[in-house]
């Protein structure tokens, strides 16, 4: 049952001091990733959006 506490501690971030630098930077770098594919996926998503205005404006 204490292990189980200790991981929910950890979990929630109520107790960081048992934390290494691998612990904090792991989600950290995840965090980036994703953010990164968040936004090249938005600036894919703006240019078919501005081809599609462009071509119904030729039309």
């Amino acid at each position: 049952m204490e292990k189980l506490d200790g991981g929910i501690t950890k979990f929630t971030g109520d107790d960081l001091s048992n934390l290494t630098l691998v612990d904090i930077n792991d989600p950290e770098q995840q965090l980036e990733f994703s953010v990164t594919k968040i936004h090249a996926r938005k600036a894919k998503f703006r240019t078919i959006n501005l081809i599609m205005v462009q071509m119904l404006l030729i039309n």
